[in-house]
């Protein structure tokens, strides 16, 4: 029933309203999930949220993929215009690549370099999840075009360190010694 609805939720809205269709297809963050339970297990809460992700994705694949390349003929409007579109198509390419399509995972490392700060950040926090090459490349790519800038570089050092590692504090304290980290 809920998956249905969900397919229903984008047939009607499609990109008429992209913003509201974005917000009804992201799920809670782990800090809500989190205030549902006595007992608190951070790790299953994690792993279950991207189960749940990648079971939506999978199962509607290929009315992400359709709306997911309409929308993307949208974000290139000035802003506020394809605001929503910018919102709606990272909140696609996270559930597409969660689910293993290929194509997104590229096209979200090739949107690294786009002029959109936005679409470059919805593109990395897609591939964030997924120990894959594309996330290596994507991280490596917005380091070299950003490590002259700051601002940006904070950013990306969030977002490493964020992201799900087998070495855990080892490469926090890698981060925390490099030589750009201020």
């Amino acid at each position: 029933s809920f998956i249905n609805s969900i397919k229903q939720s984008i047939q009607s809205l499609k990109i008429k309203e992209p913003f509201f269709l974005s917000n009804l297809l992201t799920i809670p963050g782990l800090t809500e999930l989190e205030s549902l339970f006595d007992k608190v297990d951070p790790i299953n809460i994690y792993k279950e949220s991207l189960n749940f992700q990648f079971s939506i994705g999978i199962s509607i694949i290929k009315d992400l993929r359709t709306l997911s390349d309409n929308v993307f003929l949208n974000i290139n409007q000035e802003w506020p215009k394809g605001r929503g579109e910018r919102k709606l198509l990272g909140t696609l390419w996270s559930y597409l690549a969660i689910a293993g399509d290929t194509k997104v995972k590229r096209i979200c490392v090739n949107s690294i370099s786009h002029s959109s700060m936005t679409i470059a950040r919805a593109a990395l926090e897609a591939l964030k999840p997924i120990d894959s090459h594309e996330t290596e490349e994507a991280s490596n790519l917005f380091y070299k075009l950003w490590k002259d800038n700051p601002v940006v570089l904070d950013s990306w050092f969030a977002y490493e360190a964020s992201r799900p590692n087998k070495y855990g504090i080892d490469f926090i304290e890698k981060l925390l010694s490099h030589s750009k980290f201020d």
